[in-house]
């Protein structure tokens, strides 16, 4: 391939069918489909790949996912479907006015082990077809999700007007003014939404261009055309793409919830935790444990990797119990950790409380799917005072190490018993245990304490592979830690953030650092790479101007990320993120565990914002400012050189914030957090529950990280899919999906299927055809709100 600027118009939707008949006119009602179990992904494993296709087909190559095909022909593809009222439904989709062309086999891999005695079959990643129209590629890709496709164009000049065709349709109609597109079957009706178009400017920004669909009629016999029309601004510049949402969801009943932490398995399953406070619509779940059935409960929730609801369970004692964060145990269970007023949970065995409000942590087995439950709870606190914990996290050798807040003077495990006043920060190792009669076996090994001047609290703690625990918070305490690194900075009574490193054996601390200016500055989060990266990452929000230097305080808040080095602490990159009219915070991050060169590790920073008018966003799927303050979450290096990768804001028209981030699956980012908006999970987007039920909700999200990058070559498509599936709490059915789109590169162009000119490829494009048996919530659809929400 000849070294040439690919320019184009990104192009973006979603398309979603239900085969229940969704938006169906009851003239052609038809029967509910028998569920199909819990929704699923095809692990990599499983992934069959694109093969030749049998001798006499009419196109080169298949892909075969169980009752559902996808064939390629010259021009395009035809999909063979489930159906309830035919053998088969039969739907094509090509490119109008299209040169045939016989694709090319793109990365070619070994056979998934089912078919490895079968060697002479040929399996691939993916196919292109060059010159499909003059001057345009086009490319399909098989990914986990299920086959991407888009288009490829030297020029945005020749993606003005990309024209489309269904083949096996009853009807397609533009609809919403052009923003969405129905295709109407017997078995309902195809929903196409979400479009979206960018190219970018002088300077390398990226900037919104409009675009519609247009001009849907019949050109034949259940064959209908259709036009996505581009308003291209400058047609020689290249093209940017924004990062896709691949399903969402609201979880909580009608009243007051709120979101805690999340934690995802090595299966795939996001496990959330967070507080409800029980309505009469949580009842009828008969998944609550302990003594109540009102007031405020601990909940943890299930949900597979591609969106399909997996189970949950409400621990509720005879006070008020608060989720505030989950890990997973070295012995399979879940721990979840909070705080309490409960004094009993009826028969649950735990042991007593001892306090007004104490910390508690909690085991949940959830190794049988029809029957989580949870086995024990544990209180930490003392008579004398209150305790809060607010994160919990898994040692090496399976203890757990719990942090938090307490007015203790006689904190359980700690050798000091006493009090200088106010809030002390402390950290506590337990050693998780169930007695043979199912009672409570877990002991209290140690604990830690910072008993300062003034208010003290730690928020996060992780543990590296060889069981060093680090910890991280506020402190307004001088000298709360012996060995700092760097002295407290600000006034008595104005907060540093303050990083400790302890000793897993005894909780003696062999590191300490102060960080901060004049003004207040904390931390929320922290994320370690992996086994033997050097870097220690912290993410928390600042007051003080010159962060982390003593330059003054500042008129607003900023989130921040600094790199430390976890053995010195020694300060190796700060990166702060806000605008400049009203108070932003950092609450959660997340680390890209793929490869870096040095110096150059990717973080994802979320929290919340309330500056509608200078945040800065970048590619963002959501630039929509709703109410007082937006969740936000953003891709950036931690080199304050480099610029974000994308921000975007995340919310609708209430109060949202983002408290929880994880991007240990390839390819996924969840977010999870708090939300007032009644439009934050639109009804065209997959997702468990799409309809809020009042008060405040959590909710947790699904994105494609990889979906832009700033990189030569980036991507974009028209996505669409097919969601068949029950909405009894278990998602199930066939997803199918297509994804046109289009690719600019700078002067070496690097393709979504690793073909490139020089340069090393990477995957691609936002958009899929998922289908088989896959989750109907695992299509990647883009969510984008719409005007009237906000007007």
């Amino acid at each position: 391939m000849s070294r040439r600027l690919f320019g184009a118009v990104a192009m973006a939707g979603a398309i979603l069918v239900s085969w229940v008949a969704v938006s169906q006119p009851a003239s052609h009602a038809v029967p509910a489909p028998v569920p199909l179990g819990p929704a699923r992904l095809l692990s990599n494993a499983l992934r069959p790949g694109i093969i030749p296709a049998p001798e006499g087909a009419p196109g080169p190559y298949l892909l075969q996912r169980g009752r559902v095909s996808a064939l390629f022909r010259e021009t395009g593809m035809a999909l063979r479907l489930p159906s309830q009222t035919r053998p088969v439904r039969e739907l094509e989709w090509r490119v109008a006015g299209a040169r045939a062309v016989r694709p090319q086999a793109e990365k070619p891999r070994e056979a998934p082990f089912f078919q490895r005695a079968a060697p002479e079959v040929s399996s691939y990643g993916g196919l292109r077809y060059p010159g499909v129209r003059p001057g345009v590629d086009l490319w399909f890709e098989e990914r986990a999700e299920g086959v991407e496709y888009g288009f490829r164009a030297e020029r945005g000049a020749d993606l003005r007007r990309v024209e489309l065709e269904y083949e096996g349709a009853r009807a397609v109609r533009v609809v919403d003014e052009g923003r969405a597109l129905e295709v109407d079957l017997e078995e309902g009706v195809l929903r196409e939404e979400g479009l979206w178009c960018a190219q970018e400017s002088p300077g390398g920004v990226s900037r919104e261009v409009e675009c519609r669909f247009t001009d849907a009629r019949q050109v034949g016999r259940e064959r209908w055309a259709y036009v996505i029309e581009v308003d291209v601004e400058e047609p020689e510049r290249p093209v940017v793409v924004d990062p896709v949402i691949q399903w969402n969801t609201y979880l909580g009943g009608s009243l007051a919830d709120d979101f805690g932490g999340m934690v995802v398995t090595d299966a795939g399953m996001v496990l959330v935790a967070g507080t409800v406070e029980i309505d009469p619509s949580l009842l009828a779940c008969n998944c609550i444990d302990g003594l109540e059935i009102e007031g405020k409960g601990v909940i943890v929730a299930g949900f597979h990797e591609g969106g399909g609801f997996a189970g949950w369970r409400i621990l509720n004692g005879s006070g008020v119990d608060v989720g505030r964060s989950i890990t997973l145990g070295k012995d399979g269970m879940v721990y979840v950790a909070g705080e309490t007023t409960s004094k009993s949970f009826g028969t649950f065995p735990s042991n007593k409380g001892a306090g007004l409000g104490d910390g508690f942590v909690a085991q949940l087995d959830v190794s049988n799917p029809a029957a989580w439950r949870f086995r024990w709870i544990y209180l930490v606190g003392s008579p004398s005072g209150n305790e809060a914990i607010h994160a919990i996290s898994t040692g090496a050798d399976g203890g757990l190490f719990v942090v938090g807040e307490t007015t203790s003077q006689d904190f359980p495990g700690a050798p000091d018993a006493s009090t200088d006043g106010g809030r002390d920060a402390f950290v506590t190792r337990l050693h998780p245990a169930t007695a043979p009669d199912g009672s409570v076996a877990t002991t209290l090994e140690w604990s830690t304490l910072g008993r300062g001047t003034h208010d003290d609290v730690l928020y996060a703690v992780t543990v590296d592979e060889g069981g060093r625990v680090y910890v991280t918070g506020r402190s307004a305490s001088p000298g709360l830690l012996p060995g700092a690194l760097r002295t407290h900075a600000g006034p008595a009574g104005t907060d540093d953030v303050l990083v400790a490193r302890l000793n897993p054996a005894t909780g003696g601390v062999d590191r300490s650092l102060y960080l901060g200016g004049l003004g207040n500055d904390e931390g929320r989060a922290l994320a370690l790479k992996g086994a033997g990266d050097a870097n220690l990452f912290v993410a928390g929000t600042t007051r003080s101007a010159g962060f982390p230097l003593q330059t003054g305080s500042a008129a607003v808040s900023d989130a921040f990320v600094v790199t430390l080095d976890r053995d010195s602490f020694a300060l190796k990159a700060v990166r702060v993120v806000g605008g400049s009219m009203a108070d932003d915070e950092g609450l959660a991050l997340a680390v890209d565990r793929s490869p870096a060169a040095a110096g150059r590790d990717i973080v994802y920073l979320g929290g919340k914002t309330a500056s509608p008018g200078d945040f800065p966003l970048e590619q963002p799927f959501d630039r929509n400012y709703g109410g007082s303050t937006e969740g936000f979450v953003a891709r950036l290096e931690v080199d304050a050189g480099a610029p974000l990768s994308w921000s975007s804001l995340v919310g609708g028209g209430g109060e949202d914030v983002v408290l929880a981030l994880n991007s240990e699956r390839p390819g996924r980012l969840f977010l999870g957090g708090t939300t007032s908006s009644d439009d934050l999970v639109p009804l065209g987007t997959p997702g468990y529950s799409k309809t809020p039920k009042g008060g405040t909700e959590l909710f947790l999200m699904s994105v494609e990280q990889d979906a832009s990058t700033p990189e030569p070559g980036t991507d974009a498509g028209v996505d669409a899919g097919t969601d068949a599936g029950v909405d009894a709490g278990v998602d199930a059915g066939t997803d199918v999906g297509v994804d046109a789109g289009t690719d600019g590169g700078m002067s070496v162009p690097t393709s979504p299927l690793g073909w490139s000119c020089g340069v090393s490829g990477r995957s691609g494009g936002p958009g899929a055809l998922a289908f088989g048996t896959l989750a109907g919530l695992a299509l990647l659809a883009r969510r984008r709100k719409r005007e009237a929400h906000h007007g």
